[in-house]
């Protein structure tokens, strides 16, 4: 009778820790989503009361990895707060799900934005893009308890990070409507200090699917 009670117990558990997806329809503009990954699994898994600066160096070491021994490259993985954010080109649907699969398999990860593009006609450009927007961006990510990071792609530039003022919120932003050929700036970047619970932690299924 324990033995089955134990096993209905794991079962439960699994089941509990499925991510849920809901995604938007694929078009030329791609999609995002986002994703629950372990809300309800057991909080034993990580130790929330450690520095969350490591952990977050942790899971994004674990999710690059985990992509790349799958074949999954060109992806950009960034992680605050437990929080992680998948950004990058997606030849198709079914690519762009597996991918979405294999980084929130990752356990202590708790949540998972993500957002995807149509392969870039020049990468080059993108790259040098990227290059610019990540220098202009040094001043703001190199304050103590700031994290900000930038990548374009196709011209959209993603902005992902958390800082302590709206101001510095606007600022990041900024540096990436400066840069020339940069048409769109997808923000995600967040007002929290390092150590501060997700402020999505408490949202519904329903307010966390990006737009």
């Amino acid at each position: 009778m324990s033995r089955l009670l134990a096993l209905l117990t794991v079962c439960i558990l699994t089941a509990c820790a499925a991510p849920a997806l809901q995604v938007a329809g694929m078009g030329k503009t791609g999609y995002d989503v986002a994703v629950l990954v372990d809300e309800h699994a057991p909080k034993g898994r990580v130790d929330f009361n450690s520095n969350y600066g490591c952990i977050d160096e942790t899971l994004q070491r674990r999710i690059r990895e985990r992509l790349r021994m799958n074949g999954y490259l060109g992806l950009t993985v960034h992680v605050y707060n437990a929080h992680g954010y998948l950004t990058g080109p997606a030849p198709d649907r079914e690519w762009a799900d597996s991918a979405i699969r294999i980084a929130s398999s990752v356990q202590g990860l708790k949540r998972l934005t993500c957002r995807f593009f149509p392969p870039s006609e020049n990468t080059i450009q993108d790259r040098d893009r990227t290059r610019r927007l990540q220098s202009a961006l040094k001043r703001i990510s190199s304050a103590e308890g700031q994290r900000v990071h930038g990548n374009v792609f196709g011209g959209t530039a993603v902005v992902t990070g958390l800082v302590r003022s709206e101001e510095d919120k606007r600022a990041a932003l900024g540096k990436a409507h400066d840069i020339a050929g940069i048409t769109d700036v997808v923000d995600y970047v967040r007002v929290a200090m390092p150590d501060d619970p997700d402020p999505e932690d408490n949202a519904s299924d329903a307010e966390t699917v990006a737009k």
